[in-house]
């Protein structure tokens, strides 16, 4: 599956193009390579952030940026993680909920939630530009999530 999306970035609009990837060993290399730069974010044994299991759904966006949904539970929900390498977020709010909502349906989800540390205050608030709803503070972690029926909110 590939989609092309313009995003209103600060430099313009830019024509994004999201492909959905199978997992190999060389798409991990790739994964870690391009998330070297933000490595001391990341846990130490697991330089990805979230493991590729057989339930794991991602989604290259050109040379910036993964979304993967990790943790699927058909038909109920499923953990997300967005990490864009360039450290932008602005502007790719509909691209990545376009991704969020594609990913609910493929997978019959009721729920797409995320957990953000509570510091990261400019993460937390994208996460709510694009449509998730704080949860609960826990420990410093800030946990949102996206449920079907805010699709509607924004068509």
């Amino acid at each position: 599956m590939r989609t092309q999306i313009w995003c209103n970035e600060r430099d313009g609009p830019v024509l994004r193009t999201v492909t959905m990837l199978n997992r190999t060993p060389a798409l991990i290399l790739y994964l870690q390579e391009q998330l070297g730069a933000v490595r001391n974010f990341l846990p130490e044994k697991n330089p990805l952030g979230f493991m590729l299991e057989p339930n794991t759904i991602l989604y290259l966006v050109d040379d910036v940026g993964v979304l993967a949904a990790v943790d699927i539970v058909r038909g109920y929900h499923a953990h997300a993680h967005i990490t864009f390498w360039d450290g932008r977020l602005r502007g790719r709010e509909e691209l990545t909920r376009l991704i969020a909502f594609r990913v609910m349906d493929e997978c019959e989800l009721n729920i797409l939630w995320t957990a953000v540390p509570s510091e990261a205050r400019v993460a937390v608030a994208f996460a709510r530009r694009v449509g998730f709803r704080k949860v609960s503070d826990i420990s410093g972690v800030t946990v949102l999530q996206l449920d079907r029926r805010s699709r509607w909110e924004w068509n």
